[in-house]
């Protein structure tokens, strides 16, 4: 899910804005063909009856505060859509944390601003007796073969994804790297082991749209869960990393390879990709 947090909705008749007193949820992820899919709901309910729902393109929504007093200090906020079928959503923060209503803001108008990226479709079935999280070891391991090229290298741009990381360039090289195939050989599913199995894997559009997904789960506040699920340590690098995931990411996979640099890239930005 890419954002969510605690908010009530204003009723608006077109003249008068009223609150209504519920405790409400609004969600931000992504829908039905490939658009931002934002949702409000009463989170008291139990149903988890969804009460309001939008669809909308990249760019087709921005949510601003109420102009006034009465917007800054009931901490309204009005959802503007594009299209003009789609009346304007106000809601209410309901956070506790007042500071977090300005970073929910940001980071609403940050994602919707980008196309939304669906998660992959189901990998096949494996053969019986298959290698289990075959897809995060995979990922894994090639990040981190990715990663032990291009230690020491300190050029850092704004935050991206894997598949700048992982880019063409990088691949090539480390498919013609015999260390790299042997280690990468040790996490393909059963009866897969060839070097060209890898190369196949590799280049697959499977392999790619799990990078997708996979940088979106980066990006998202389920990163804790996402470095436990890959079996990474979880130091406490928020500050030190500037806050940035990939770089929390980057950084635990250097701690969890041997001789792994001492002193890995700095900067608070994003990898570097083809320019390295």
């Amino acid at each position: 899910m890419g954002l969510e947090f605690r908010c009530g909705k204003m009723n608006w008749d077109g003249k008068t804005v009223t609150s209504d007193k519920r405790k409400g949820l609004l969600t931000l992820s992504v829908g039905a063909g490939n658009k931002h899919k934002l949702q409000w709901k009463d989170r008291e309910e139990g149903s988890g009856k969804v009460e309001h729902e939008f669809l909308f393109g990249a760019g087709g929504a921005s949510m601003t505060r109420m102009p006034g007093e009465r917007g800054e200090k009931a901490r309204i906020y009005v959802i503007t859509f594009s299209e003009e079928n789609k009346p304007k959503f106000l809601i209410w923060m309901q956070e506790p944390d007042i500071e977090a209503d300005k970073q929910n803001v940001t980071k609403f108008n940050s994602t919707v601003a980008q196309t939304p990226t669906a998660p992959p479709p189901a990998p096949a079935a494996q053969p019986a007796g298959g290698n289990t999280g075959g897809d995060f070891a995979f990922m894994q391991q090639l990040l981190q073969q990715a990663l032990q090229q291009t230690t020491g290298q300190q050029q850092r741009i704004q935050p991206t994804g894997l598949p700048l990381i992982l880019n063409t360039r990088r691949l090539s090289d480390l498919l013609q790297d015999e260390e790299a195939l042997k280690e990468l050989q040790m996490h393909m599913p059963d009866g897969q082991h060839t070097a060209e199995d890898v190369r196949q894997v590799v280049n697959s559009s499977h392999t790619h749209a799990s990078m997708q997904a996979l940088t979106q789960a980066i990006y998202s506040d389920q990163l804790p869960v996402l470095l436990s699920m890959l079996g990474l340590p979880q130091p406490n690098l928020m500050q030190r990393a500037g806050g940035d995931p990939m770089e929390i990411l980057c950084r635990s996979l250097n701690r969890d390879r041997p001789n792994a640099n001492a002193n890995p890239p700095a900067g608070g930005g994003g990898t570097s990709g083809e320019g390295d």
